[in-house]
């Protein structure tokens, strides 16, 4: 009885599906994404039209335009890009991206907030 008990006891566990660990949310990451995504909006509306001073965004007549918006999003959309897909394979690095979202809103925020403060936005 007991033999017959153990075999399927065996059984039912050899077709029980695995436990799968949840899934990461990445909240902390989202939103540093969101902010960053703040940041460089508050940037590119500080700066539209006005003189850019970075030559790799510099548009037509040295002035931000579509095109230098369309570079700076583009650098930030493939960063946050690659990081998405790098925390997939390691979501123990969630932190370090966040923070570096975090440090580049930072940057993108001090240059809009300069800009306000120059007198260049209208």
């Amino acid at each position: 009885m007991k033999i017959l008990a153990l075999v399927l006891c065996a059984a039912t566990i050899a077709q029980a599906e695995p436990i799968e660990a949840p899934k990461r949310k990445m909240r902390f990451w989202k939103a540093s994404a969101l902010v960053l995504a703040g940041a460089l909006a508050a940037d590119t509306a500080s700066s539209w039209g006005r003189p850019e001073l970075n030559p790799l965004v510099r548009g037509q007549g040295g002035r931000f335009d579509a095109r230098s918006f369309g570079i700076k999003a583009g650098i930030a959309g493939g960063g946050l890009a690659l990081q998405y897909f790098l925390l997939k394979r390691a979501p123990h690095a969630e932190r370090a991206a966040a923070y570096s979202n975090f440090a580049a809103a930072g940057t993108l925020a001090y240059g809009a907030a300069r800009n306000w403060s120059l007198g260049r936005v209208r």
